[in-house]
């Protein structure tokens, strides 16, 4: 959803699989913030045929001239298929959150956070906490929104079981790896004379920026981002940018980078 430059805009609600144009009213918070970005017309919309009626255009509904917003796996083909006859923000695939939370996380808010994702029917929204307490709070919440949902939704309906947990949520408490395995991704699993190579890692000094230890272990990737740890100096370093790595030298990814690790050995 976003308004466009010709203040109109084209409020489709929660899409479904359902083949007719479904129409329905707009939350007040909606038509509080569309009044602020100035738009001066709301159509609620929701179903694959409301894709079709605002990129064709129907008796009542003018066409549209670009259709922004995510949606489940059927919104996104129908997004296809108009592609070219409107235009589109993306085709997004299905959503992949995780949550990582503490226990003084609020579970009503970690809540909603994992449903708003997981109706996104072949998306997974997934809660990673060491506290089991917080696990368990969590699920109960889960367990009430849904029913205090006014209809039943796609994320209730992906449940297999009585299970307090949506199919779509994963919930994990408590250690992720075994620090057996976690130690084995951090040290040079490669011969002498390669590079330093842990489980999905480069190790030592080459991993890091300018500075960093031996101990240092990270990842660099193509798109121009870059990402290290040092345990020597307990520093922590992620850039992330939209500048491919080859595209300039030197890349402020190696600039910013090696300005923390100088500063982390103070």
């Amino acid at each position: 959803m976003g308004t466009a430059s010709s203040q109109t805009l084209r409020w489709r609600t929660d899409t479904t699989s359902d083949s007719r144009v479904q129409f329905g009213s707009a939350p007040s918070t909606l038509n509080s913030t569309t009044d602020l970005a100035g738009a001066t017309e709301v159509l609620c919309l929701g179903g694959v045929a409301a894709i079709g009626a605002m990129a064709y255009g129907t008796e009542s509904i003018d066409r549209v001239d670009k259709i922004f917003g995510p949606g489940n796996t059927f919104v996104m083909l129908a997004k296809k298929q108009v592609y070219g006859v409107v235009g589109i923000d993306a085709l997004p695939g299905p959503t992949e959150t995780v949550i990582v939370a503490d226990e003084d996380a609020n579970p009503a808010w970690v809540a909603a956070d994992l449903l708003a994702q997981a109706e996104h029917t072949t998306g997974t929204a997934i809660l990673v906490t060491p506290s089991r307490a917080l696990a368990a709070k969590v699920g109960q919440a889960i367990e009430s929104q849904i029913a205090a949902l006014p209809e039943p939704s796609a994320t209730a309906k992906s449940r297999p079981s009585a299970s307090a947990v949506p199919a779509s949520v994963q919930l994990v408490a408590g250690s992720i790896v075994r620090p057996e395995t976690a130690r084995l991704m951090i040290q040079n699993q490669n011969g002498s004379g390669l590079t330093g190579r842990g489980l999905g890692f480069n190790v030592g000094k080459a991993a890091g920026s300018e500075g960093c230890s031996e101990k240092t272990f990270g990842h660099t990737g193509s798109t121009g981002t870059i990402a290290w740890a040092d345990p020597t100096t307990r520093t922590i370093c992620v850039v992330l940018t939209s500048l491919p790595a080859r595209a300039v030298q030197p890349h402020p990814r190696d600039l910013v980078g090696n300005r923390v690790a100088k500063a982390s050995l103070g």
